[in-house]
């Protein structure tokens, strides 16, 4: 995907066999904000690819922790 085609509409949603493991407050979390995370660092970053990575990267930190 180059950033010309960036289109966030396609949100990551925690796939139903995952959200019936995962902590509900976590799945709630995510479902709510993945996007504007994916939003502000797509603008910050200047890549989609980069900022999937990061954002990925922020929820498995907040899932760890």
């Amino acid at each position: 995907m180059t950033d010309a085609e960036y289109d966030p509409s396609g949100e990551q949603a925690v796939s139903n066999e995952l959200a019936g493991v995962l902590p509900v407050d976590y799945v709630a979390f995510h479902s709510q904000n993945h996007l504007a995370y994916l939003e502000y660092a797509h603008v910050k970053l200047g890549s989609a690819e980069a900022a999937e990575a990061v954002v990925d990267d922020v929820f498995t930190f907040l899932l760890e922790i």
